[in-house]
């Protein structure tokens, strides 16, 4: 009798290495010395080309099967495909396991950018799109989709049902999954169930002969073992979030104390090299923008001269966002702006300027931003402007995002000699919905962002506490390659209007994420504030007056909410996060080195793990009236928040609290310039980009906020307990006072207002490459 085959033989050690080896390939970072290809590879493909090999290797190597000249059988065939879903099965479970917090050390959530988005409307279950392709890398028929889409659905669901009411497992993960995203709950029993949940379907969908199938059980461990290290609290100097499982080295310096120092001599050093005379203002001019000034140069600057204003050569971002018009015709871009104009219910309003006159065409239920306009619009600001129009948004959302083709064939004609015949002067306004928003919003980003760019691998964790701290506003605000945003900030969810142009089309708005192609302009409300004195020094407090305590209320703003979304709002993910005792964070403490040698003691700084209760007190953050929801999501929402047990707090809550904490509403928020002329110290959280942006500078203006909160807890915890915290915060307070005085003034605005309007008349007129100040 012929012996029998030797039966496919998995044991624990194969499945382990597995894992462990895909994770090993994951951790590179992809600026190392590796192959490229393995971080495109999709991640079932590596665990199965891993067990594979460990299968092969066993029956053909060590079994002599090759060499008896046997080759591959069909059961062999057979075999491969079981390992082919085992490899499902291990990917998905990770996936959950990484999804619950308490394997983040491991892997981190997958990218988001191409999964997170419905196929079709549901209120249960959502299957998502390029769900196989993130998985496996190609598209999949549906048959052999039902298991992978079984134990993905239980991970990616997300819903906003309690886990009391829970009746179904889907029902279950769906709410485990959305409360461990988000770090509303910290329940180890729960986050361990869904990771459970998902691995037995997994399981169960493998068929019932496979031999040791049971010892996939053993992954079990991952959560388990995370969950055991981080409940210890045991300090052993080493951060399980910090993009890699292993010790992060101790500094000798705060972070936080580092970006301060940096930025004072930066502030420093870009307010004593302004232009000091004219001559000087148009050599920087053509230095920076390779270009002349336009025509009235020479007499804005003899303006702002005589007003004292400052920043004189700080336009970059004014010109950085008129570069796309240079290379649209000005017939093409004066008939765009018309045809926007005359769109019904467009919420544009139409201004012209003609005989030294502003003129308003249809701005019947927005006369205060006119009137606001007339004020800065003086005679000797007209006598500079030839005839022109212009659009002004009236809403709280930008309305620009252009194709990211066109932009760049923009970019690259920068010339008004090519043929208008070439470009349309069609521009409509799409209502994006639930469906395409993020497409809609991300379309102008190169298609090989992390925006555009579906998904094909894991990623390890996202940054840890040290590199957290935002040192660049312009990158912790490049919504191109931040996917997380769709998940993380109202705007990106359903925003309260979504009403965009895919076009090059000027149109002017107060401020705009750096995906959209507004142009930007001082605020008006922001003017409106300045010329009725918001802000009365008597109403405030001295600094060494105030609670020490970070501070911010405000109505759930931010978009439209609903049952399933409403928790990844941007405002009420922050009273979430912060409402919980329990939720992890990662905050820093002070190591003495040689306590006993008085003489030679030396401190450094370490990260630690710890819980939201350390800080708790020190915050004072609540929603105090919900609003725009559908009326499911507003009952959550009133029973979370519980705003009707407290009254509403006057403005003058805010000059109470040391810190103020600035959070966007559906558009920027209005109370920035107000808390910044205060004796209180501002943190910003924000994804907007505004005109006075330029004019400050962070950590010595205000304190920057990441979207992600990852820093936010040792943000509260440095500033209102370290003695060096609180005498930066004192002198951030100081600091934007005396600044926002003498650098955003009434007449600072208008001033930025005129050097806007001299760029875009030129940019606007047939004549724009011969126009030009001061030959």
């Amino acid at each position: 009798m012929p012996p029998s085959s030797p039966k496919l033989n998995y044991t624990w050690l194969g499945y382990l290495s597995a894992v462990g080896a895909a994770l090993l390939t994951a951790a590179k970072k992809e600026d190392d010395e590796s192959e490229p290809w393995l971080h495109e590879l999709p991640a079932a493909w590596l665990c199965w080309a891993i067990l594979c090999t460990y299968y092969i290797g066993k029956r053909y190597l060590f079994h002599g099967r090759f060499l008896d000249g046997d080759g591959i059988r069909g059961r062999d065939l057979t075999s491969l495909a079981r390992l082919w879903a085992i490899s499902i099965a291990i990917v998905a479970f990770t996936f959950a396991s990484s999804f619950s917090g308490e394997a983040s050390w491991l892997l981190s959530t997958l990218r988001i950018d191409g999964i997170s988005r419905p196929t079709r409307p549901c209120t249960q279950v959502h299957i998502y799109r390029n769900l196989d392709l993130v998985f496996v890398g190609l598209k999949m028929d549906r048959n052999i989709l039902n298991g992978v889409y079984n134990i993905v659905s239980l991970a990616l669901g997300v819903s906003g049902n309690a886990s009391a009411s829970a009746s179904t497992l889907d029902s279950f993960a769906q709410f485990s999954v959305q409360a461990i995203n988000l770090k509303q709950a910290n329940e180890f029993p729960v986050l361990f169930l869904s990771a459970g949940v998902s691995l037995v379907q997994g399981m169960v969908t493998l068929p019932k002969g496979m031999q040791y199938r049971n010892w996939l059980a053993l992954l079990l461990m991952i959560p388990a073992t995370g969950f055991l290290l981080q409940e210890t609290s045991v300090d052993f100097g080493y951060s399980l979030y910090d993009g890699m499982v292993g010790r992060v080295a101790d500094v000798s310096i705060h972070p936080i104390q580092q970006l301060a120092s940096e930025a004072m001599k930066k502030h420093h050093d870009m307010v004593a090299g302004q232009s000091k005379t004219l001559e000087a203002a148009i050599i920087e001019y053509e230095r920076r923008y390779s270009r002349k000034p336009p025509p009235g140069f020479d007499v804005w600057y003899k303006a702002a001269e005589h007003k004292g204003f400052i920043l004189i050569d700080e336009f970059d971002s004014l010109m950085e966002g008129l570069k796309p018009f240079w290379g649209v015709p000005p017939a093409v871009l004066r008939a765009r702006v018309a045809a926007a104009t005359q769109i019904s219910g467009s919420r544009l309003i139409r201004y012209s300027v003609k005989d030294n006159s502003l003129i308003a065409e249809n701005d019947g239920e927005a006369t205060w931003i006119t009137d606001q306009l007339r004020i800065w619009f003086t005679s000797d600001v007209l006598k500079t402007l030839p005839d022109l129009v212009f659009a002004l948004n009236l809403l709280d959302e930008p309305r620009v995002v252009a194709p990211y083709e066109g932009l760049e064939k923009a970019l690259g004609a920068m010339s008004s000699t090519e043929d208008s015949g070439s470009f349309s002067n069609a521009i409509k306004f799409k209502m994006a919905n639930a469906y395409d928003l993020w497409d809609s919003m991300t379309l102008s980003c190169d298609p090989k962002s992390a925006a555009r760019n579906g998904p094909t691998r894991f990623k390890l964790p996202r940054k840890g506490l040290g590199s957290s701290f935002v040192s660049n506003t312009t990158i912790a605000r490049d919504v191109c390659s931040m996917p997380d945003l769709q998940v993380q900030h109202g705007f990106f969810i359903t925003p309260e209007t979504a009403s965009i142009a895919h076009s090059i089309v000027p149109i002017f708005s107060q401020a705009r994420p750096s995906s959209f192609q507004d142009i930007i302009f001082p605020s008006v409300y922001y003017g409106g504030r300045l010329e009725m004195h918001e802000y009365q020094e008597s109403q405030d407090m001295e600094w060494d007056e105030k609670e020490n305590v970070v501070y911010w209320a405000g109505s759930s703003t931010g978009g439209h909410t609903n049952i399933n979304n409403w928790q990844m709002f941007h405002r009420q993910r922050l009273v979430l996060t912060i409402s919980n005792n329990a939720t992890r964070v990662e905050l820093m403490k002070r190591i003495l080195e040689n306590p006993l040698k008085d003489s030679n003691t030396t401190s450094t700084w370490r990260i630690y793990t710890s819980k939201m209760e350390q800080i708790v007190s020190m915050l004072k953050i609540r929603i105090s009236a919900v609003i725009q929801c559908e009326d499911d999501a507003c009952d959550a929402q009133n029973a979370a928040f519980r705003p009707e047990e407290q009254p509403k707090d006057d403005f003058q809550a805010t000059y109470r609290a040391r810190y103020n904490l600035d959070v966007d509403g559906n558009g920027f928020s209005g109370r920035y310039l107000r808390g910044l002329l205060s004796n209180s110290a501002m943190m910003k959280q924000t994804i907007f980009k505004e005109w006075i942006d330029d004019w400050l500078t962070p950590w010595v203006h205000y304190i920057p906020v990441s979207m992600d909160l990852v820093e936010f807890p040792e943000l509260v915890r440095f500033f209102t307990s370290e003695p060096e915290g609180q005498a930066i915060g004192k002198r951030i307070a100081m600091a934007s006072k005396d600044w926002s005085r003498k650098a955003i003034r009434a007449d600072d605005l208008k001033l930025a207002l005129w050097r806007v309007m001299l760029e875009y008349a030129r940019v606007m007129s047939d004549e724009r490459d011969s126009m030009q100040c001061c030959s």
